[in-house]
């Protein structure tokens, strides 16, 4: 059984007096403001099966502000599993009850249910709320990038010196098949493959280009 909204706080989760927990508290006027954030979380969390039956699980709301605290702080879900134990702060926040507690797994299975579509729709609203009460105008874009493992080989000097030759020479072949080129001298690839596998050789290769 899976409700979208918890009633109210219990009275074992008393909200933290502490200037942290201040951020905390404005993320949560956000949210209160924004019902409808639950209800998307819902749909995602139950799809076509029943809610009301079952075992009692996480609320969406409760859901959602996992996945918020998580994202925020950086924490791994085994630190937000110690977090949901040890800290009245986070308990406060998820409104949890009093000797409620869920697993690193159980964190993973209901947060990971979030969709692509979900996360987006949060965000287009949030960044609507920011515009009309001022705190941005949503005129600037905010990127960042992740460097993540990719299957490329290392980038020695002959690899890129090779990857060169053979950029330069698909260009040359496109630029003749178009009649832009009238005449060049094929770059030797299969030289500079050798020389490539045998990096202590240099590669001479010769081009010339009539325009």
């Amino acid at each position: 059984m899976r409700s979208t909204h918890n009633r109210q706080k219990s009275l074992f989760c008393q909200q933290a007096e502490h200037e942290y927990y201040a951020e905390w508290r404005r993320i949560e006027v956000i949210l209160e403001a924004h019902p409808e954030f639950a209800q998307w979380v819902q749909t995602d969390l139950t799809g076509l099966k029943r809610p009301g039956t079952g075992a009692k699980g996480m609320t969406a709301e409760q859901m959602l502000r996992a996945a918020i605290l998580k994202q925020a702080n950086c924490w791994t879900y085994g630190e937000l599993e110690v977090q949901l134990v040890d800290s009245m702060m986070t308990r406060s926040f998820l409104k949890l009850d009093f000797g409620e507690y869920y697993s690193d797994s159980t964190l993973q299975a209901n947060i990971k249910r979030l969709a692509p579509t979900t996360w987006e729709k949060l965000s287009n609203s949030l960044v609507l709320y920011a515009k009309e009460v001022g705190l941005e105008a949503g005129r600037v874009i905010r990127i960042d990038a992740t460097a993540i493992e990719s299957n490329v080989h290392e980038p020695t000097d002959s690899s890129l010196l090779y990857d060169c030759i053979q950029s330069a020479h698909a260009q040359f072949e496109t630029l003749r098949s178009h009649h832009q080129v009238k005449a060049f001298s094929a770059a030797k690839t299969r030289e500079a493959k050798s020389g490539y596998s045998e990096p202590r050789f240099p590669v001479s290769v010769k081009k010339e280009v009539v325009l």
